[in-house]
């Protein structure tokens, strides 16, 4: 049952990210989770992304690292 509602939850953050791409806001709501009734809530944008700020700053870095070695001239395709 746990790993159940845990799908349903990622499956619904998944949604609320990409919905949070193209508005300021979005809902968060899943039915009957656990047996528990139901959950909900609202997030805006800008909490979202001071939410993920640290694990943006450590991707950003990672990708620093690796390519900063690189030249303009060593790149041939941005996918």
């Amino acid at each position: 049952m746990i790993i159940k509602s845990l799908n349903k939850i990622i499956r619904k953050a998944e949604k609320v990210k990409i919905e949070l791409s193209r508005y300021t806001s979005a809902s968060f709501f899943i039915e009957n989770l656990y047996g528990k009734g139901d959950f909900s809530f609202q997030i805006k944008r800008s909490k979202f992304e001071e939410l993920c700020m640290d694990l943006w700053e450590k991707c950003i870095k990672v990708v620093d690292e690796k390519f900063i070695k690189l030249k303009k001239e060593d790149i041939n395709e941005i996918i």
